[in-house]
C-alpha cells in the first residue's frame, strides 16, 4: 500500500489528517486478522519513526518545485488582497462619514474580479499537482474579500434605509402640518416616492457575486418597515399635536390685524414707443404687488397718436402713489 504523506512541518494539518486516516486503515486490517493489531498509543510513534526514516533518505527537505509553488501562491494571495484593500479602505472612509460610494455594486464587482485575476496570473506557472492547494488559497482569498465587501454593503444598506425613512417622515410631517390628518391617497403617494427612491439607490449598491438577499427581497423588507414606521409615526404624540394645530388653524376665526398704520409705495409707469408705425397696434402690461407695495408698467407703440392736448405723448411717464392701511 502506497500513501503520499505530506510534510510534517510545512503541511502540518494535512499530515495529521493523513496520519489519522492511515491509523484507522491499519487498525481495521489488524482487526481482520491480516496482521497483528497495532496499539493506538504506539501508532504515532511508529509513524514518526517511519517518517524520520523517509525524511532522512531524502534529506528532510521538500523539493525545490514544491516550495516554489507554495511561495508563488502565498505571494499572489498577499498581492491580490493588498490590491483590493486599496479600494476597500478608501470606500470604508466614505461609508464611515455617512456617505454612499457612487456605483458601489459595479465597482466592488470589478475590484473582486481584478484581485482574483491577479491571483490567477501569479500562480499560472504552478503544476497540476498543486491544483488542490491553489483552489483552496483562491477560495480563501475570495471569501476574505467578499466578507469585506459585504460589510461595506451592509453599512450602506442601513444608511440608505435610515435616510429614506427620515425623508419620508419629513414629507409626511409637512402634509400633517398643512392639512391635519393625511388622506390615504397622500400616504400612498409618499410611500410610492420613498419606495422608488430606495429601489433606485439599492440597484447601485448590490453586488451580485455576494449572494444573500435579492433586490426584490430587500425592497419587500423595506416596504414592511415603511408600513410599520408610518403607523408608529402618525400615532406619535408630536404628530398628533401637529394635526391638532393644523385643524385649529383651518377651523379657527381669522385674527384681527393689530392696531396701527402701514404704508406702502406704488409706482405706475408707461412707455409710448413709435416702433412698428406708432399707431398702437402693440400693447402689453406687467405688474407686481407685495402687500401695500406695487409696481405696474405699460408698453404701447402709440407714440404717433396725439393725446388730449393734441401733442405726441412723452416716451416715458411715471406716476408714484402712496398706499395706507390703517387699523383702529
Amino acid at each position: 500500500m502506497h500513501i503520499d504523506l505530506p510534510h510534517a512541518t510545512f503541511e502540518r494539518a494535512e499530515h495529521d489528517a493523513v496520519v489519522a486516516a492511515l491509523r484507522a486503515k491499519l487498525l481495521t486490517l489488524g482487526a481482520g486478522g491480516m496482521s497483528k493489531q497495532i496499539s493506538p498509543a504506539a501508532f504515532e510513534e511508529h509513524v514518526a519513526s517511519a517518517w524520520d526514516a523517509t525524511g532522512s533518505a531524502v534529506g528532510g527537505t521538500p523539493v525545490e518545485g514544491w516550495l516554489r509553488e507554495r511561495y508563488w501562491a502565498a505571494r499572489s494571495y498577499d498581492l491580490a488582497y493588498a490590491d483590493a484593500q486599496v479600494h476597500l479602505r478608501k470606500w470604508g472612509a466614505q461609508v464611515a462619514g455617512n456617505s454612499f460610494v457612487p456605483n458601489f455594486g459595479a465597482r466592488a464587482s470589478a475590484a473582486l474580479n481584478a484581485s482574483l485575476a491577479m491571483f490567477d496570473v501569479g500562480v499560472a506557472d504552478c503544476s497540476v499537482s498543486s491544483e488542490a492547494m491553489l483552489s483552496q488559497r483562491r477560495s480563501r482569498l475570495q471569501k476574505a474579500l467578499q466578507a469585506d465587501v459585504q460589510e461595506l454593503f451592509s453599512k450602506q444598506h442601513r444608511l440608505l434605509t435610515l435616510t429614506t425613512l427620515n425623508h419620508f417622515k419629513a414629507q409626511l410631517l409637512k402634509v400633517v402640518s398643512r392639512s391635519g390628518v393625511p388622506q390615504q391617497w397622500q400616504q400612498d403617494s409618499l410611500r410610492r416616492s420613498a419606495e422608488k427612491q430606495f429601489d433606485a439607490a439599492l440597484s447601485a449598491l448590490l453586488v451580485p457575486s455576494l449572494g444573500g438577499p435579492t433586490r426584490q427581497q430587500l425592497n419587500t423588507a423595506f416596504g414592511q418597515q415603511l408600513t410599520e414606521q408610518t403607523s408608529k409615526y402618525l400615532e406619535s404624540p408630536p404628530m398628533q399635536l401637529q394635526a391638532m394645530n393644523a385643524m385649529r388653524r383651518r377651523t379657527g376665526k381669522a385674527q384681527k390685524p393689530p392696531r396701527g398704520m402701514r404704508v406702502g409705495l406704488g409706482v405706475v409707469g408707461a412707455a409710448r414707443s413709435k416702433i412698428g408705425g406708432g399707431q398702437g397696434n402693440l400693447q402689453t402690461f406687467a405688474g407686481y404687488t407685495s402687500g401695500l407695495n406695487s409696481a405696474h408698467f405699460m408698453f404701447a407703440n402709440d407714440g404717433f397718436i396725439p393725446d388730449s392736448s393734441g401733442s405726441e405723448p412723452p416716451p416715458l411717464r411715471f406716476q408714484p402713489k402712496m398706499n395706507f392701511d390703517i387699523s383702529i
